[in-house]
């Protein structure tokens, strides 16, 4: 499969700008309809997502500063 080469360089980072607000967007809407409360709702979700996140690198063995 040939690659484009009239693509903006700057795609992929609009790309995990939009993952990042869409995954945000999805979290604030649990939160919402939380029954403890938004704030705390929202601070376990955040919890569970960087610990499932952690979880998810160490598996993929991604680099931690890596260049790319």
């Amino acid at each position: 499969m040939l690659i484009p080469t009239d693509k903006p360089a700057e795609r992929p980072a609009a790309r995990v700008l939009l993952r990042v607000v869409l995954r945000l967007a999805i979290l604030i809407l649990f939160a919402t309809f939380g029954r403890i409360g938004f704030g705390r709702s929202l601070a376990a979700l955040l919890w569970m997502t960087m610990i499932l996140c952690a979880m998810l690198a160490v598996l993929r063995r991604k680099g931690v500063f890596a260049a790319a």
